[in-house]
């Protein structure tokens, strides 16, 4: 394999990768911002009882929306940070000793 192509290959990989991580963190966003007050109400449906129960689910599906609507802005920022993190890393790797000797 040419040192060009494996340069693209590897480039491709790492972009791929970011890409991958910025949706992970995406829906992860919105399965925390579900889970964590739906897994309180479950704590506390046994001391306190169901309705108390039911208002944090509620809380947990409004949560949901919430992050659902600033949906970009969390994307872009992500896009951002990730982005910039590949875009470093690619050019790391295409100034390295190995590939140095690639016109460009």
């Amino acid at each position: 394999m040419k040192k060009k192509n494996l340069l693209t290959v590897l480039s491709l990989l790492i972009f791929t990768f970011f890409e991958l991580m910025i949706v992970i963190l995406d829906v992860g966003l919105m399965a925390v911002a579900f889970a964590i007050p739906a897994l309180i109400g479950y704590i506390l449906k046994h001391q306190l009882g169901d309705l108390i129960y039911l208002m944090f689910l509620a809380m947990g599906v409004a949560a949901v929306a919430v992050v659902f609507v600033y949906r970009k802005q969390s994307q872009a920022y992500f896009r951002k940070t990730m982005g910039q993190r590949s875009e470093t890393l690619i050019e790391k790797l295409r100034f390295s000793r190995w590939f140095k000797d690639i016109p460009q």
